[in-house]
């Protein structure tokens, strides 16, 4: 494994844990009591320092082969998100279903998590496409 790969890699894995973190950030601000807001921004704030921090120390030059992968895993996480937001803008106007959204916080909460799918989705597909080559 080259070095441009396992930063490649290491960048969308910080990215999954960011999601986590703004997933499980939200939850606890969201529903435990609001004393403890405090620490959740403190934590966000230290995280977001780790991650800027962590960006600069694996940036590295990638080759023309990671760059294409990722570029088309991109392009496929564009459309992941184009479905996704029309999927959850249908859920949450249908009148069957409009009454799982009675908050703007659950509606928040499904894009969080739909946005962390879109990461996990972009890691493992450049990890297929990566193994696989990128015309199989």
């Amino acid at each position: 494994m080259s070095n441009s790969q396992f930063t490649i890699k290491a960048q969308l894995i910080l990215d999954i844990f960011t999601m986590i973190f703004i997933l499980l950030s939200s939850i606890f601000d969201l529903y435990f009591d609001s004393q403890y807001s405090n620490y959740v921004t403190l934590a966000w704030n230290i995280w977001i320092v780790v991650m800027l921090i962590s960006h600069l120390k694996v940036r590295g030059i990638n080759d023309e082969l990671s760059e294409t992968i990722l570029s088309k895993v991109n392009k496929m996480s564009i459309d992941f998100m184009l479905v996704s937001i029309a999927l959850i803008c249908m859920a949450a106007t249908t009148p069957n279903t409009s009454y799982i959204f009675k908050s703007v916080n659950i509606l928040g909460l499904v894009i969080i998590i739909t946005l962390l799918l879109l990461t996990i989705f972009r890691l493992l597909s450049y990890i297929y496409y990566d193994r696989k080559g990128l015309y199989n």
